[in-house]
């Protein structure tokens, strides 16, 4: 049965779906979900959505997302971040669209970028002319550390969990 996210995908939001359904997508292997109705999508939670989606792939489980239709903040949002182009490229798209109907912009969010190697992190950093113009496209004053490891989303995903799970039985520890 899949998760249906109607309207808003904030850190409420993303905590209480976890809270409902992360440790029975992980029993079963499988995560379906619905993002057909959602009009919003923060950061934050699609980063959440890309490591929940990405541990159960790499367990070989089954992923399938249904995306933002319409011309939303979720929809372009998606679509400006790569996000809709990379779950096109993973095979996790139940439905299609065409990812550049609707997009804030015709290049990727840059702190949405995501690279196979090192190397090709070093040459997009490279690119970018000028320290200042960096700091700008990259919204940081020191250049981001490559992560090495595909354990980052496990790690990132746990403790949001292990937050989740805190607060949702209202402890505060």
């Amino acid at each position: 049965m899949p998760i249906k996210i109607d309207d808003y995908l904030n850190i409420g939001t993303i905590e209480q779906v976890l809270l409902q359904s992360y440790s029975r997508s992980l029993q079963s292997n499988a995560l379906t979900i619905d993002l057909s109705d959602s009009k919003w999508i923060s950061p934050f939670a699609l980063s959440v959505l890309h490591c929940w989606f990405s541990e159960i792939h790499d367990n070989k489980g089954t992923v399938f997302i249904i995306p933002p239709k319409g011309d939303t903040f979720a929809t372009r949002f998606v679509n400006s971040s790569g996000a809709f182009r990379h779950w096109q490229q993973k095979g996790w798209l139940r439905e299609s669209s065409d990812p550049k109907a609707y997009q804030f912009r015709s290049t990727k969010l840059a702190a949405f970028e995501t690279f196979s190697s090192k190397e090709a992190f070093e040459t997009y950093i490279e690119k970018m002319h000028g320290e200042s113009q960096r700091n700008l496209l990259l919204n940081a004053n020191e250049l981001p550390e490559f992560v090495k490891s595909g354990n980052f989303h496990k790690i990132v995903l746990q403790e949001l969990i292990d937050n989740t799970f805190a607060h949702g039985e209202g402890l505060n520890r």
